[in-house]
């Protein structure tokens, strides 16, 4: 799967400021297409196509969102990033965090580097 830049440009008038935010369920299928990308790299590394991040369906993602806190990261309206997490016996467990591809390793100030 190829990853392409998030289609929000500077010429556009877009924003390249990330907003973080409360996930929206509208906004699953966005989390899940991203996620199967973000873990690409995991699974060629393990030669496993069966890890969970690949095999989640689109119901299952959608009922997390009864049982964690889903945060999204987003550029315009594309979702560009993703955490998600729950509270058990008062620890927070944190899962799932993923990035964009063309986003990563570009730190806190990434927008003045697009």
């Amino acid at each position: 799967m190829e990853a392409s830049l998030p289609s929000v440009h500077p010429h556009d008038g877009g924003t390249l400021q990330p907003v973080i935010g409360p996930a929206e369920r509208r906004e699953a299928e966005q989390v899940l297409a991203l996620q199967v990308l973000c873990y690409q790299s995991e699974a060629a590394l393990y030669d496993d196509w069966t890890i969970p991040p690949l095999t989640q369906t689109l119901p299952d993602l959608i009922h997390e969102y009864d049982t964690h806190r889903i945060l999204v990261a987003r550029l315009g309206d594309e979702v560009v990033g993703s955490v998600r997490g729950h509270l058990r016996d008062q620890t927070c467990h944190v899962g799932r965090l993923i990035v964009h591809p063309c986003l990563q390793r570009r730190g806190p100030v990434m927008a003045q580097s697009v």
